[in-house]
């Protein structure tokens, strides 16, 4: 017998089949639409920006130019890199001066495998919508300025819950590493000039860096300055660090180990600065002094003082004159 109903079968399975492209299609074109209007969206805050990408051969010749020197001291392992001051066009975009910021911000950081310019981009974008300027107080004249302003920003600003579980001893080190470089382009972000929608002025912001120089002082007062960050590396800090490595093996629990972390990141933050600008202010008034980098900044890690709780060792940076 001829099955009359097959038809009507078939037929059916067409309409749905139909119905189902149609809205395959529909899905897709409304997708389209959503992408390219996110996308322009996109490039309207990227223009405001300076966010869309350069290729060096868009920047001034003078600039690509300097770029093509070798800064990097074999010495001290520290970048000599200058912005171009004079060199910078009266024009310049807010892309070509953003470029340039970060070219800096990334020689001066030694090229760090895990910090590249888009990296240090993010994080002082971030920043940019969450500080408030009015937070930096007090005398930047003082050598030792850094050391209440980031105790006062790292309070403010920095994560106190660093891990969220336990951490296997790769990941401890690196967590700690990348906090503190997060903490130091924190503090570059207060350098910045900003629009009045928090918005980072690219174009201020490099001339403000290009033109910012050691004040003249009297030889004097720099050995007062020298001698302050010298006496607050090597009794108060390192003393600091005496103390909170012990601390380290009667660590009981995560909350614990976060504190501890968090107070250590302070500490090496702080420290980390006046390092640096004691290490440049000494090669000024031509003193020998150890380089950063060449044993002066020193990583040191406590075998005999692990937690056994944890499976974890302490490591911590050792200021050497």
């Amino acid at each position: 017998m001829t099955d009359t109903h097959q038809p009507k079968k078939s037929t059916k399975k067409w309409i749905y089949i139909g119905i189902g492209l149609a809205i395959l299609i529909i899905i897709a074109v409304g997708g389209i639409f959503l992408w390219k209007k996110l996308k322009n969206s996109n490039k309207s805050d990227s223009a405001d920006q300076g966010d869309e990408e350069i290729n060096e051969e868009e920047l001034p010749a003078e600039i690509k130019q300097h770029r093509k020197t070798n800064w990097i001291d074999q010495a001290t392992g520290l970048s000599n890199y200058q912005v171009p001051l004079e060199k910078l066009p009266t024009n310049i975009s807010a892309t070509q001066a953003k470029d340039e910021l970060l070219e800096a911000f990334w020689q001066w950081g030694h090229k760090d495998k895990n910090w590249n310019k888009k990296k240090i981009e993010r994080a002082l974008v971030k920043n940019a919508q969450r500080i408030n300027l009015a937070d930096k107080k007090g005398n930047e004249d003082d050598p030792l300025f850094e050391t209440k302003f980031l105790e006062s920003i790292v309070e403010k600003y920095q994560p106190k819950n660093i891990f969220s579980s336990l951490p296997t001893q790769k990941k401890f080190k690196e967590v700690i590493m990348e906090s503190k470089i997060n903490l130091h382009f924190l503090r570059e972000s207060f350098d910045l000039k900003y629009k009045s929608n928090k918005k980072i002025d690219w174009v201020a912001s490099l001339r403000e860096l290009a033109k910012r120089k050691i004040k003249n002082k009297s030889k004097t007062q720099q050995e007062e300055d020298f001698g302050k960050m010298t006496g607050y590396l090597e009794r108060e800090y390192n003393s600091f660090v005496g103390l909170h490595i012990n601390e380290f093996p009667s660590l009981n629990n995560l909350k614990e180990l976060n504190q501890w972390a968090h107070t250590l990141i302070k500490r090496e933050g702080i420290a980390f600065e006046i390092v640096f600008a004691r290490f440049f202010l000494g090669r000024r008034m031509g003193k020998k002094v150890v380089s950063p980098l060449r044993g002066g900044w020193k990583t040191e890690t406590y075998g005999n003082l692990k937690n056994e709780k944890f499976g974890l060792e302490p490591m911590v940076k050792i200021f050497k004159a």
